[in-house]
């Protein structure tokens, strides 16, 4: 498989009311595994559970820093769920954790990192 990677465009998403020109996008998805050993002292899985999905997007955004961080940090002490969608990946049920943003001017490096127990969904198709 070739693959010229000659510029990349920002992928707009929306967090709440919040617009971020994505540059960088992580997904962390784990589970919890429980063993035990079993008669002849082998170890056995015996349950297993999926964790929350930890996404993290970190990009721009333009306009005022105080309105963005205001809605991010309303956001972040509320229980509100957002769906949202980052290329052909749509999230349910999310989170907002945390967020760091520094303004440079009229622009604002932002970097937010929900959470999810939700599985994620191919657009146009079934994912998880």
């Amino acid at each position: 498989m070739n693959c010229v990677i000659t510029r990349r465009e920002p992928v707009p998403v929306e967090i709440g009311s919040v617009t971020l020109f994505c540059e960088s996008f992580r997904a962390e998805g784990s589970a919890v595994i429980y063993e035990q050993a079993s008669v002849s002292g082998e170890t056995v899985a015996t349950n297993r559970y999926k964790r929350s999905s930890v996404l993290t997007f970190t990009g721009r955004v333009c306009g005022s820093a105080a309105e963005v961080i205001a809605e991010l940090d309303s956001l972040t002490g509320s229980g509100t769920f957002l769906s949202l969608s980052y290329r052909e990946l749509d999230f349910t049920g999310c989170t907002l954790r945390s967020y760091s943003a520094t303004e440079e001017g009229d622009i604002v490096s932002l970097t937010v990192t929900l959470i999810t127990q939700d599985s994620f969904t191919v657009q146009g198709g079934e994912g998880e």
